[in-house]
């Protein structure tokens, strides 16, 4: 029945539709009857009513209201309301906006805390790749993601894990020449890659542009200065990856690099330890063994001398220093393999396995 110039823009403006008296209410807010009707309602039954980020959603564009209803009385009677508006979508979308950039941010450091937690477990590496695959892809909202590392040479890269890709797609990244394709050129160049669509690109195979991916980040994965793969995710949609998701990309790449270098560095740990380990049972069997063996050389041949010579005393005084030789031999070997079988302590720990010793001790000296 009446309103001012501002509603006649902001209805017109929003929605298109001309503000003329005798319209029906909800002729102006087509689809807004549900969410308005009750505050009507209880203005038309007496009550003043308020409503804050009212949501409204009218010929498919969504808007929000502050809005007061307040009963209009004539004459003692209640005969209709008076509607004051203020429109607030853009503060309500905005402050939307902020909590899903708080949620995503949450989400994203949440991630990356999963990411460093696997990767300092001493777990299987390719347990280790698959998982912190699979959390940063679930943090950045990607359908797809893969980790390549560089071979020794750094002329290829190979495939060690992967999610999300099809039979074909893998295939093609097995192995691929480390200064090819997208993550070739990451490698390459040590800087992130990030493409809303994946087709247009040249550097893009043509699996990859017959997919459904378009949206990707490539991101190198360096410890200690050295560029050890690329780390790399696709979305299906053109939506591009935020600065927030290429700098949780940057971050996880690096651990697992951190993670992958450690491994590397305990397996040649290892293998010192290996090499370590046979040179001390070479200097065990020289200093020990092999000597006990050539005295008994010596005096089996210096008792066989004195045997030939007609001096029986002689000889069987050298053939007691061969008994006792051969005795401190055999103690010694003895003792030699068993500091080669250590894995009777982590099967019967320490008082089965003293225990197993003595038993093993007594038997053959006849002790109890």
């Amino acid at each position: 029945q009446r309103y001012n110039p501002t509603w006649v823009r902001y209805i017109e403006g929003i929605l298109q539709i001309p503000v003329e008296p005798d319209t029906h209410f909800f002729d102006l807010l087509p689809g807004a009857e549900r969410a308005i009707q009750p505050f009507i309602d209880r203005s038309l039954a007496g009550a003043m009513t308020t409503a804050d980020g009212l949501r409204l959603n009218c010929n498919d564009i969504v808007f929000y209201w502050d809005a007061s209803f307040v009963p209009w009385i004539e004459e003692e009677h209640i005969t209709g309301f008076l509607l004051v508006v203020a429109d607030v979508t853009e503060r309500v979308l905005s402050r939307q906006i902020l909590e899903r950039k708080v949620v995503d941010r949450t989400q994203k450091l949440s991630a990356l805390y999963d990411v460093m937690t696997v990767a300092a477990e001493p777990i299987d590496l390719k347990y280790k790749l698959d998982e912190s695959l699979q959390r940063v892809m679930n943090a950045v909202h990607a359908e797809a993601g893969s980790i390549q590392l560089l071979d020794s040479e750094g002329e290829a890269l190979f495939l060690a894990a992967h999610q999300g890709l099809d039979g074909a797609l893998a295939n093609q990244l097995r192995v691929m020449p480390s200064r090819s394709g997208l993550s070739g050129w990451t490698v390459q160049q040590q800087q992130p890659l990030f493409l809303t669509n994946l087709v247009a690109d040249p550097r893009t195979t043509d699996l990859f542009r017959q997919s459904e991916f378009r949206a990707y980040v490539g991101v190198p994965m360096t410890s200690r200065g050295k560029t050890l793969g690329a780390l790399n995710v696709y979305r299906q949609s053109k939506r591009p990856f935020s600065d927030e998701d290429i700098s949780l990309l940057d971050s996880v790449a690096d651990q697992i690099a951190t993670a992958i270098d450690n491994e590397k560095l305990r397996q040649k740990n290892d293998q010192l330890l290996i090499v370590e380990e046979r040179n001390r049972l070479a200097r065990e069997l020289h200093d020990a063994v092999t000597q006990s063996l050539y005295s008994l050389t010596l005096y089996a041949e210096t008792s066989l001398r004195f045997s030939r010579s007609g001096q029986p005393e002689m000889a069987n005084e050298y053939m007691e220093h061969v008994a006792e030789t051969a005795q401190q031999a055999l103690r010694e070997m003895r003792l030699l393999l068993h500091n080669l079988r250590p894995a009777v302590l982590e099967q019967l720990g320490l008082v089965k396995a003293i225990r197993q010793r003595f038993d093993a001790v007594e038997k053959r000296v006849g002790v109890e």
